[in-house]
């Protein structure tokens, strides 16, 4: 029975996140193209297939032989590759230090974090402690109360909710349990939840990264719900 074989290129490899549970879906790497096999072939998966940017379509039969679409005789015999599923395939390395992390088995490709133009919506917000506390004062309760807060020794406080206060700081969007400057994204998306699983699996702590793709955590026991009790509690009465 023949099998769909697709090749993409490696810029292309977070339209497979739509597959990213499947484990029957098997990825190799040949220079810069990636050809994928295994996909369930189901009504909903073609429909998904079929958006998938490829550079061309194949089957496979269990000789290894390539065929075109419709095609009854092969045009060439597949080369020996390295096939992983897709989880193996962009299995996560990471480093003890802020270094930029690498993920094995592509090339040592190296997790980059890009500008990009699909808007998130901003879900925690880095900024002066003192900006926040004036805030805090004149702010409903019913705002402050969708807020959690953690102070840093330098005079710095992480905001997380949904709906941010309109005070001056660098914005984060959420993912995975990761925060990622506000306007941009890792060069390939559908490895944050690996990245999430990789540095946290027991989803303790929120994961910052910073442009330069290093990262650092915050334990989520260091963040409390905003009120004006709370933040007098950390400062004294004001």
């Amino acid at each position: 029975m023949k099998k769909l074989l697709l090749v993409l290129s490696i810029k292309n490899i977070e339209y497979l996140g739509e597959f990213r549970n499947d484990q029957s879906l098997e990825i190799a790497l040949d220079k810069e193209l990636l050809w994928v096999t295994g996909f369930n072939e189901s009504f909903d998966n073609l429909i998904e297939i079929k958006k998938l940017p490829t550079e061309f379509i194949y089957y496979l039969d269990e000789y290894n032989n390539i065929f075109l679409p419709d095609k009854l005789t092969p045009i060439d015999k597949i080369k020996k590759l390295n096939w992983l599923t897709i989880n193996e395939f962009i299995k996560a390395e990471f480093p003890k230090s802020l270094n930029p992390a690498k993920i094995e088995n592509v090339n040592s490709y190296s997790i980059k974090i890009i500008p990009s133009d699909n808007e998130k919506k901003s879900q925690a917000l880095l900024t002066n402690f003192d900006l926040f506390k004036n805030y805090v004062i004149s702010a409903p309760e019913v705002r402050l109360s969708k807020l959690v807060f953690a102070l840093s020794d330098n005079n710095q406080v992480f905001i997380i909710g949904d709906i941010l206060p309109p005070l001056q700081g660098k914005t984060y969007w959420l993912k995975d349990n990761i925060l990622i400057p506000s306007g941009f994204d890792f060069e390939i998306p559908i490895i944050s939840k690996i990245i999430s699983e990789k540095i946290d699996n027991r989803k303790t702590s929120y994961i910052i990264f910073d442009k330069e793709g290093n990262y650092q955590k915050i334990s989520k026991d260091f963040f409390a719900k905003v009120s004006r009790y709370a933040v007098r509690s950390v400062v004294g009465a004001y």
